[in-house]
């Protein structure tokens, strides 16, 4: 399932998720931001950047992978939130 969505994804965020990656191509890089952030085409995006795009899909599944974690952490914090904060207020 894919987590991210294309031309819908902030630039910081997707600059943070990938330093959850090992990720180091900037060409792979700006081909990421060109889909997820402009709401380019696969193919569009690996050709305006010089890549492949197999090697583009691979970046996209790595970068799915991390997204899921971070949302299953934030599903993590929230859950138990509202009895920590009454715990607080108390």
């Amino acid at each position: 399932m894919n987590m991210l969505i294309q031309g819908g994804e902030d630039c910081r965020r997707l600059q943070y998720l990938l330093l959850l990656t090992d990720i180091e191509s900037d060409a792979i890089k700006s081909a990421l931001v060109d889909h997820y952030v402009r709401g380019f085409g696969i193919g569009s995006a690996a050709g305006a950047n010089g890549i492949d795009t197999s090697n583009l899909r691979r970046a996209m599944r790595t970068l799915n992978k991390v997204a899921r974690i971070v949302e299953q952490i934030k599903e993590l914090d929230w859950a138990g939130f509202p009895e920590r904060l009454t715990k607080k207020v108390s």
